[in-house]
């Protein structure tokens, strides 16, 4: 079995997946510093929204145009699932492996908000684009 027509279909997402172990995996030195607590909360729990956010919507754009209607609920809520829980393993590789990291519950929840944000947009387009098919557009 050849993994090239998966990861030519999948690559996105999985580009995206590497990019977000590379990012919360990073050393504390290699964070930027802010000076206000205010400016940090703000800046950090918007990245970890932004990060799964565009991770599940990346991801459903993958599986959904691959699969049937019939396994599209069941897609939605896999990927919503295993998005979260990558979440969660960020959070607790931050907190007992990466040096200089601490694994946060508030950036755990700005990334199920996230996840959870992408999922929605990505139904919302799915729905638009199934209500004018004269227009065709993959999301």
């Amino acid at each position: 079995m050849s993994l090239q027509p998966f990861f030519k279909q999948h690559w996105p997402w999985i580009a995206w997946l590497a990019g977000i172990f590379i990012l919360t995996g990073m050393p504390g030195d290699y964070v930027p510093r802010v000076r206000r607590l205010e400016d940090w909360i703000e800046y950090d729990k918007a990245a970890h929204f932004l990060l799964f956010f565009v991770l599940v919507f990346l991801a459903l754009r993958s599986f959904i145009t691959q699969y049937e209607t019939n396994y599209q609920r069941v897609l939605y809520v896999a990927v919503l699932l295993v998005a979260i829980a990558i979440g969660g393993v960020t959070e607790l590789l931050q907190e007992y492996v990466f040096t200089g990291r601490q694994g946060n519950l508030y950036d755990f929840g700005a990334d199920a908000l996230g996840c959870f944000s992408g999922m929605f947009l990505f139904d919302f387009m799915q729905k638009k684009n199934k209500t004018n098919p004269g227009e065709t557009k993959n999301y």
